[in-house]
């Protein structure tokens, strides 16, 4: 009776492709993919696939004890172009919520004054101006000059636009975490109402309207006065 030879594990040669011993089932994380074309399809060649990609995989392919995981390259890449805006929608919405919920006091705002990096403050929110200095309308000194400061005030005397507002609002970088010491803006909600459409503020427009009704009232007086002289020289 001869000896039995030690069987030695398989090991392919370079430029060989392996081949599992097995059913052709998932092993040490690489997928063993049985060669062969399905109808108009490319079968996945072997890969050691990364825990993301291996988990998509598992779900992808059918698990039973005779029928070896078999995923096809269309099929993977399908799934993720399903599931790539979700994970971008995810991930901006994650970003979005960490900015906003940022605090920066003003001792760091202060820190962010130059044209490559300039902090701006209005009504306690904290924008970052440094791409909009070149394209900004007033011109890059009058950012400038309120870099790293509360510029509720110049902001609000100049009474800027509903478009002005939208592209200041994609500059938002967090809050303010004011101080007892801190500046406070001259600006406030008793002082100036917020601006409205057209950046006039609201309280501008009503004196503006009492403005007009007594110039109209004044007309209407003269009006009936000068009627009233004309029919007294006629009698």
């Amino acid at each position: 009776m001869s000896p039995t030879k030690e069987r030695k594990p398989f090991r392919a040669r370079q430029g060989e492709q392996k081949r599992h011993p097995g059913d052709g089932r998932r092993a040490m994380g690489v997928y063993w993919v049985p060669s062969g074309k399905a109808s108009g399809m490319r079968p996945l060649p072997l890969l050691s696939l990364p825990p993301i990609c291996a988990a998509l995989v598992d779900l992808l392919s059918p698990s039973t004890s005779h029928s070896p995981p078999v995923v096809h390259l269309n099929s993977v890449q399908s799934h993720l172009s399903e599931l790539t805006p979700i994970f971008v929608s995810r991930l901006r919405s994650d970003l979005t919520a960490a900015i906003m919920s940022e605090e920066l006091t003003y001792a760091e705002v202060s820190k962010h004054s130059t044209k490559k990096d300039l902090y701006l403050v209005i009504h306690d929110k904290v924008y970052n101006a440094s791409t909009f200095v070149d394209e900004h309308p007033g011109g890059e000194e009058v950012l400038l000059d309120v870099g790293g400061q509360d510029a509720t005030e110049a902001f609000e005397d100049v009474g800027h636009s509903d478009e002005a507002r939208e592209i200041l609002e994609g500059l938002k970088v967090g809050s303010l975490k004011r101080g007892p010491g801190d500046p406070a803006p001259k600006v406030g909600a008793t002082d100036k109402i917020a601006a409205g459409p057209g950046g006039r503020s609201e309280a501008g427009t009503g004196l503006g309207i009492a403005a007009y009704a007594v110039l109209l009232v004044g007309a209407a007086v003269a009006y009936f006065g000068y009627t009233y002289m004309q029919s007294q020289d006629k009698k």
